[in-house]
């Protein structure tokens, strides 16, 4: 059965999917640098071999485009011959033992359309190290996916065999808790879209995951979240993430941007990942990050990689990656939604593939937001009755509901040490006329004359990376005031609540 090209993410690089056209069984490559009987090519550092195949005594290496240079190195040590495949994975050993039939040379590489996974393979690292991470993760404390075998027609006759078979190994020494189960197992035609990562194939049919149905399992039964925000004040919601591995709540690195943030240190796998999302109209992803608060990386490879997947987690396409000797400091990053992430039942991934161990290469993260719309919202309102409303505030750092100064109904700042009190509206479209109204009490029934920091009022018009003083302070000598006298944005303490409305002109109307 073959799959619809949209079921799947294929590179945008040509030189990821070039394998030999001609038949010949002693065709070279241009890259080669062997004699006709062993081809290997020398590719460019995102460009990853993975699984290389024998085709006629030659071997032709099928690539895929992966964003790190080294998180797939084989070991020197591996090696191949027509029926046996082997991965080196320090610490510990994982064999493929396979028929030369069940690999097979294909103009397509691994991510091509038509080319679907079957039986992907998981393994647990045995190693103490892997076992110190945090209750919060929500999975086994490390699973590593190693690349699936896959088939796409039938093999040459050079290369069948009359049986297959296939194994899962756990290597001797690991400790009672660390035994492990199969649920489900099919090996047979393929399914649409392998199920879209979010169900079990069997004899071609989707058997569909809860919430989740459609011929390829692609049709959420509820709509999905728009947004996603979390400052992680409390240990990560399982309605918010999918996985957290090698990460705990804490404060070790400081204040990022308000209270704890999440603190990955773990042994072994390192990664975030969100629930599906509908992205179709989503702009950005927000966050505050830092590397290295208890020892720094130092490896090219050593960076975080954000990657977003369309089909469950099945296969992952890098957005960017932060290097490794940025980032030193508490850094606010935005990164655009690509285009091709803008779609409902989407995932994205905080991965670092590479690190030197249990604390090493450390980095923290706050204050995540992925939001954004092609059209903003024109106007808001909100008396602070309920919930806040997070389509209205995208940020509330030490804020929380409740009555102050004899009303009921507020939004108040809770002082913290050293942090900030930010109260931040979602991106609105503003129109010429608009006005800005909003009663405030800093301090209450305190003098003006009173110690209290003051309240700034500002606008960004670049998703928050700079702000301003949505009033400037203007003097009648300051050339660029046209002669008006105005005061900057700020609220000082009072005795009383107080509103204020402001005629919303200049930068901070709309385009």
């Amino acid at each position: 059965m073959s799959s619809s090209p949209s079921c799947h993410q294929t590179s945008s690089s040509p030189s990821c999917h070039q394998t030999s056209s001609n038949p010949s069984c002693h065709q070279t490559s241009s890259q080669s640098f062997f004699s006709p009987d062993v081809i290997q090519s020398f590719l460019s550092p995102d460009i990853i071999p993975v699984l290389p195949v024998t085709r006629c005594h030659p071997v032709l290496p099928v690539t895929r485009c992966h964003p790190s240079p080294s998180c797939h190195k084989m070991s020197s040590q591996s090696f191949l011959s027509p029926d046996v495949i082997q991965f080196f994975l320090s610490p510990d050993v994982i064999q493929f033992f396979l028929s030369p039939d069940v690999i097979q040379t294909s103009s397509q590489s691994f991510l091509s359309p038509d080319v679907i996974p079957v039986l992907p393979v998981t393994r647990r690292h045995p190693s103490p190290s892997c076992h110190q991470t945090s209750s919060q993760s929500f999975l086994s404390p490390d699973v590593i996916p190693v690349l699936p075998v896959t088939r796409r027609h039938p093999s040459p006759a050079c290369h069948r065999s009359k049986t297959t078979r296939f194994r899962w190994v756990q290597p001797a020494g690991f400790r009672s808790e660390d035994t492990w189960a199969l649920r489900w197992v099919y090996l047979g035609d393929e399914c649409d879209c392998s199920c879209t990562g979010r169900g079990r194939c069997d004899h071609g049919t989707c058997h569909c995951d809860k919430g989740w149905g459609g011929r390829a399992c692609s049709e959420p039964l509820e709509p999905l979240p728009t947004l996603l925000s979390d400052s992680f004040s409390e240990a990560p919601q399982p309605h918010l993430w999918a996985a957290v591995n090698g990460a705990g709540i804490s404060k070790k690195c400081g204040v990022l941007s308000s209270g704890n943030a999440l603190h990955f240190t773990g042994g072994c796998t390192r990664q975030l990942i969100t629930t599906d999302l509908d992205l179709r109209d989503a702009i950005f992803i927000q966050f505050t990050f830092r590397f290295g608060c208890v020892s720094a990386p130092h490896h090219r490879d050593s960076g975080v990689l954000i990657d977003f997947s369309t089909n469950g987690g099945t296969q992952w396409t890098k957005i960017v990656e932060l290097f490794y000797d940025h980032y030193r400091n508490a850094t606010f990053k935005i990164v655009a939604v690509p285009a091709d992430a803008k779609k409902n039942g989407v995932r994205i991934r905080w991965w670092q593939p590479h690190h030197d161990g249990q604390s090493s290469g450390d980095w923290a993260i706050d204050t995540i937001l992925i939001a954004g719309k092609a059209a903003n919202p024109e106007e808001m309102r909100d008396g602070f009755d309920s919930q806040i409303r997070r389509y209205m505030w995208f940020e509330d750092n030490n804020a929380r509901l409740g009555s102050f100064c004899g009303s009921a109904f507020t939004i108040s700042g809770e002082a913290e040490t050293d942090e900030d009190v930010t109260l931040t509206t979602a991106d609105m479209h503003i129109k010429n006329g608009y006005i800005l109204q909003f009663s405030i009490s800093v301090g209450c029934h305190v003098s003006a004359d009173s110690d209290i920091a003051p309240v700034h009022l500002q606008y960004s018009t670049d998703y928050g990376m700079t702000w301003h003083y949505l009033m400037q302070e203007c003097l009648s000598f300051y050339p660029q005031c046209n002669g008006e006298m105005t005061v900057p944005s700020l609220y000082f303490s009072s005795s009383r609540w107080r509103r204020e409305t402001l005629l919303l002109k200049g930068a901070v109307v709309s385009r």
